[in-house]
């Protein structure tokens, strides 16, 4: 029995791991990876907002107005990590700007419309060797 009550806490253990594989891996990379974190839940959270831009501009054939009535929703998780002062804005014509001032990281994620299908461009405000991966 006190074996299957250890095995039961190493999966949970595991799970855990599993789930926050960012934050624990972020955090003891590098002395930049709480900003580099913040960057990519920043663009996580951003996700289904580019999926639905992309969405709107490749059924009408273009990017105006494919921001229009787009909002990102911040996940808790991704609060927790760049900050309660975190903040998300949407252009209509689906630019996406993201901030996390707790930890100095501004993203800007620029959609383009190349051969009917949406490309984005992200451009950061953190320096080029902490960059958040997502936007290498």
């Amino acid at each position: 029995m006190r074996v299957v009550g250890i095995l039961l806490v190493l999966a949970v253990l595991a799970g855990a791991g599993y789930h926050y594989r960012a934050e624990i891996l972020g955090y003891f990379s590098d002395a930049g990876s709480p900003a580099r974190l913040a960057g990519d839940l920043l663009i996580e959270d951003a996700g289904p907002a580019m999926v639905a831009i992309a969405r709107n501009a490749e059924s009408k054939g273009t990017l105006r107005g494919a921001g229009v009535g787009v909002a990102v929703k911040p996940s808790s998780r991704g609060a927790r990590i760049y900050g309660s002062d975190g903040f998300f804005l949407v252009g209509s014509n689906g630019v996406i700007q993201a901030q996390s001032p707790q930890h100095g990281v501004g993203l800007t994620l620029t959609p383009e419309l190349r051969d009917g299908r949406v490309v984005w461009r992200c451009s950061s405000t953190v320096p080029r060797d902490r960059l958040t991966s997502q936007c290498k």
